[in-house]
């Protein structure tokens, strides 16, 4: 015999009259044991939804097509490097949050330094003809610079700061 739908709300009414929790209880208690359920079935609707959007849209395709162009020049040595430096985080074990943290505080001091360059390239009318940066872009790509470098010295000196304070951590 095949159980349906119907046979099944019947016996969350019959548990909920056997346990003499009366209407409102048994409802109560249905809503409840429902409510366990409604962030796993919101997360898999808005998953869903998204796979539906980057489906017609073709972005799958986009993305998956893009990655294979960016990697496919790519030499051996490259990806060795990247496996190395992975291996060499995992490996470190405890010390890996130091090191995540010092590689980015190094790239925080780099990032100025290569925006500083393209700003200067991207505004040579030689090289870029008419279409060098308009003034007020400048303005807010030298302001973004100049905060890069100050939240970038502000992170140093912070880590600094904690490792002097705590350095058996």
């Amino acid at each position: 015999m095949v159980r349906t739908d119907e046979d099944r709300e019947g016996d969350r009414w019959i548990v909920g009259l056997i346990a003499r929790f009366g209407e409102e209880g048994t409802v109560t208690t249905i809503v409840a044991g429902a409510s366990d359920f409604i962030g796993a079935a919101l997360i898999i609707v808005f998953a869903r939804g998204i796979t539906v959007v980057m489906k017609n849209s073709y972005m799958t395709d986009t993305i998956l097509h893009w990655m294979e162009n960016a990697v496919a020049g790519s030499s051996q040595g490259a990806f060795a490097i990247l496996a190395l430096g992975a291996i060499f985080v995992l490996f470190m074990g405890r010390f890996a949050n130091a090191i995540l943290l010092w590689s980015q505080v190094l790239n925080g001091f780099l990032l100025p330094v290569i925006m500083i360059f393209v700003l200067i390239l991207v505004n040579r009318r030689d090289l870029m003809g008419d279409q060098i940066n308009a003034k007020g872009f400048n303005w807010v790509a030298w302001i973004s610079t100049v905060a890069m470098i100050l939240l970038t010295l502000v992170v140093a000196y912070s880590s600094i700061r904690e490792l002097i304070s705590h350095p058996s951590s």
